[in-house]
Formats: C-alpha cells, sequence, structure tokens
C-alpha cells in the first residue's frame, strides 16, 4: 500500500474529481465519508471511526469492506484515520472531502496533519485547490500564474520562496502576518522552505 486516499465527512467532492483521485490507491472513509463513496459506488478498502455518522445504506453497500470502529472520543475520527495510515506504513496520502461544512473541524483536520508529517506525506485537495502542511523543504509541481497562499501557523524562522512573482530569503513569519498570502507562480516548479515552523501552503489548480 504506497499510496492512500482518505475520504472525508466534509464537503463532498464531485464524481469525477473523486473517481480520478482514487485510481491506483489505498481507499480509507472517514466515518461518514462512507456515504459520499457509497453515493458514488466507490468501494472502500476500510472505514474508519466510530461510526456515529455512517448511513445503514453505507453499512449494507460495504459490508465486506474493512470497518474499524474506534469509540475513543479523545481524538477525532480525522485523526483515527491518519494513526490507521501511520500504523499501515503507507508514505503518500491524498485527503478529500476535510474542508467545508464545520470550520472548526476544517481547521483541526489541517492543524493535526502536521503530527503525522515525519511519517507520510500529506496533501489536501479539491477539484479547485489543494492545501499542503509544510515543515523543512518542499518542492511543487505547477505552472505560471497559478495563485499561491502560505499560512504560517506559529512562529516560522527563515522561510525561502523561490519560482514566485514575490520571493523570500530568511524571512521569518508569525501567525499573524499576511505577507505571503496571494503569490504566483513564476516557473513549473517552486520550492518552498523554513529552518523552523510549520507553513500551510496553499495553490489553486
Amino acid at each position: 500500500m504506497r499510496k492512500a486516499l482518505i475520504i472525508c465527512n466534509g464537503e463532498p467532492e464531485q464524481k469525477k474529481f473523486l473517481a480520478k483521485a482514487c485510481k491506483g490507491k489505498y481507499i480509507l472513509c472517514v466515518d461518514g465519508g462512507a456515504n459520499t463513496a457509497a453515493k458514488y459506488n466507490i468501494k472502500p478498502d476500510a472505514i474508519v471511526g466510530d461510526m456515529d455518522s455512517v448511513s445503514s445504506a453505507a453499512k449494507k453497500k460495504f459490508a465486506s469492506s474493512e470497518w474499524i470502529q474506534v469509540n475513543r472520543q479523545d481524538n477525532t475520527d480525522f485523526e483515527k484515520a491518519l494513526n490507521f495510515i501511520k500504523q499501515a506504513k503507507i508514505k503518500d496520502v491524498t485527503i478529500i472531502s476535510a474542508t467545508g461544512k464545520r470550520l472548526d473541524f476544517t481547521l483541526s483536520n489541517l492543524y493535526s496533519a502536521f503530527k503525522y508529517l515525519k511519517d507520510t506525506k500529506i496533501v489536501f485537495e479539491s477539484e479547485f485547490f489543494k492545501i499542503v502542511p509544510v515543515t523543512g523543504v518542499r518542492k511543487f509541481k505547477t505552472r505560471p500564474g497559478v495563485r499561491v497562499s502560505l499560512i504560517p501557523v506559529g512562529i516560522c524562522k527563515k522561510v525561502n520562496l523561490k519560482g514566485l512573482k514575490y520571493p523570500l530569503k530568511n524571512a521569518n513569519l508569525k501567525v499573524t502576518d499576511t505577507l505571503t498570502l496571494s503569490n504566483e507562480a513564476l516557473a513549473k516548479e517552486i520550492e518552498i522552505s523554513l529552518e523552523k515552523g510549520r507553513i500551510l501552503v496553499y495553490i489553486e489548480k
């Protein structure tokens, strides 16, 4: 299992995008994400969570999938899914439907992903954008003119941006800074690096 797709219980994606995202990946639904999979006839390999949001129709439809019920309430169903991914030693994860519906869960999902970056490359993706939690150095394939925004999560030190209209060199950022919003890619590849801290990178498609 080299790559996985996690389907969360946020705003559902379009069928065409979801079908493309599933190709060649281990499919893991987070609780009510199974309802989206059932709607589009996409069979998950496993469903994880406390199962309080899964419809009876989805339970029946995916009876042969692996059901991993974790009733512990000291973390979210999304974190339960990432713990499963870590234990399965999957190194590349795309996450969809993790945003929308509830802002509190959207923020929690984005922030909690940082805990797992040591073991797994994580990308939140939708039909229109992707959001990537970044520590250290990361390169991205893109194209000239694409909007790129960086949102510091806490204090970030020695931030460098390459291949962007507004580059940075050894800049220090804090969570209240808006300096790195609405930048623009100049090349087919951009590079973002920071010596210390955490940044969410937003890239439009």
